[in-house]
């Protein structure tokens, strides 16, 4: 499966977003083959003001549809486009969808016996929420890596699309959360969720985990931006 490889893009995207930006919005462009994990990054990029990543990212993405078109032909783009909404129909809606093996808000509305209505209502106020949180807190004044570790899991919460091996960008959250807590000591409770999260995921591969566990982890994201706020407002009363 490919979920080690868009792992690695969007980690790539989040390291390099402000010290090689261009690094950076090749990455992006190249997550256009899984766009559905990148819906989120275009929006945080305008807020936060990273431009030259923008920038970079929808040439990379234009330049590779072309290339597309040239080698494969135009008509390509046409069958992907009518494909979109049968691979809608197949996975989300109809034929024999295994809701047990995706990982968005949507397949658990569903799975517990909601209709197609009520899972995309509920799917778009995820989305919507995640959007908002990652939007503000990339505009706030805290540490880089508490900032990628929360795009990092709220671009899985606005997707409808999600499968189990997607996942695995989970890892990219865990990384940047453990080193700031490397950097400036754990919050309670947060080293064993982290130690801890592989093996969860292993135990109950298959299972409808994503959606909880990714509200926990952005809680967690959430606690650590709040006692990072904590100790730097401690440090400013203290020097006074």
């Amino acid at each position: 499966q490919n979920g080690a490889l868009t792992a690695a893009l969007i980690a790539a995207i989040l390291v390099c977003i402000d010290t090689s930006p261009i690094v950076a919005g090749l990455c992006l462009g190249l997550l256009t083959l899984k766009p559905q994990l990148g819906i989120l990054f275009p929006l945080v990029l305008i807020v936060a003001g990273r431009w030259r990543v923008f920038a970079v990212a929808t040439a990379t993405a234009v330049a590779l549809a072309v290339i597309a078109a040239a080698v494969f032909g135009f008509e390509t783009w046409i069958d992907f486009v009518a494909a979109l909404g049968a691979q809608n129909d197949l996975v989300l809606r109809g034929g024999d969808p295994l809701w047990f093996e995706q990982q968005s808000v949507y397949a658990v509305v569903r799975l517990l016996g909601g209709g197609d209505a009520l899972a995309w209502v509920a799917q778009a106020i995820a989305a919507v929420a995640a959007a908002t949180y990652a939007c503000w807190i990339w505009r706030q004044p805290t540490d880089h890596r508490v900032k990628a570790a929360a795009l990092a899991v709220a671009a899985l919460l606005a997707t409808p699309y999600l499968f189990i091996y997607d996942l695995a960008i989970l890892a990219v959250r865990v990384a940047f959360l453990a080193s700031t807590g490397l950097s400036y000591g754990f919050v309670p409770g947060e080293r064993a969720l982290l130690v801890l999260l592989v093996p969860l995921l292993l135990a109950v591969a298959g299972a409808p985990v994503g959606v909880p566990l990714c509200v926990l982890l952005l809680l967690l994201v959430e606690h650590r931006r709040r006692a990072a706020a904590g100790a730097a407002e401690s440090g400013i009363s203290g020097s006074r």
